[in-house]
């Protein structure tokens, strides 16, 4: 009993594991995608099922940027490779709610569906924002085209409410509709609301204290498929 006990918790290890290594590449899917090993089977590897072969060991090994001796065995030094990778990439959320879906629910309160790794270099050189600060929301609807196509996943910095906003494009709460809108911050506490789809037609808001009206974050960019 002793030995199975033993072997069974040899089991959990490895699969904690094959778990440490999905999560150092953003999730599972990644880890397949950069392995060419099906979703199917990691799975299977990380519930404990089944034990990879050497030579996936090895692909899985590479891709999640760890020493295959800890991967196999849980022995040896993994601190360095630890710091090297985490020090390169962030996983930013992908949050649950849709900006434009209406449903009135901030995004930092949705939770997060799945992530993306970024450089932290590139997210600090590129938009001079701390990589700590950012998130990813998917879009509905056809208000922001051409600048921002229907189902685009759009990077955004999360804005603190006790900042000053600029003129921008930004995730915006109006009366329970979550919204990606173009904004215009003008004198006497007006905003202008635009859509860069010339259909819409832009409008004013004059901030009180009984409109409900909050800023969620300002979008960087967008994630275009070609």
């Amino acid at each position: 009993k002793s030995n199975r006990k033993k072997m069974d918790s040899d089991m959990q290890d490895f699969a904690n594991r094959i778990d440490y290594a999905c999560k150092a590449v953003g999730n599972a899917g990644i880890l397949a995608e950069l392995t060419g090993i099906s979703e199917r089977a990691i799975s299977k590897y990380r519930n404990g099922e089944t034990d990879p072969s050497r030579a996936n060991l090895v692909l899985i090994a590479n891709a999640a940027k760890i020493d295959i001796g800890w991967l196999a065995s849980g022995k040896g030094d993994l601190s360095l490779n630890v710091k090297s990778h985490d020090s390169e990439y962030v996983s930013v959320p992908i949050m649950h709610a849709k900006a434009s879906a209406g449903d009135g629910v901030l995004a930092e309160n949705e939770g997060a569906t799945d992530f993306i790794k970024f450089s932290k270099h590139w997210l600090t050189s590129t938009y001079f924002v701390n990589p700590a600060d950012v998130f990813l929301m998917q879009t509905e609807g056809d208000s922001m085209i051409p600048t921002i196509m229907a189902g685009e996943i759009i990077l955004i910095k999360k804005y603190r409410q006790n900042g000053k906003p600029s003129d921008g494009i930004y995730v915006v709460r109006i009366e329970g509709a979550v919204n990606v809108k173009r904004l215009q911050f003008l004198p006497g506490n007006i905003v202008r609301v635009s859509s860069d789809n010339q259909a819409y037609a832009p409008y004013d808001l004059e901030l009180n204290d009984g409109l409900d009206f909050q800023l969620i974050g300002r979008v960087l960019s967008c994630i275009r498929t070609i």
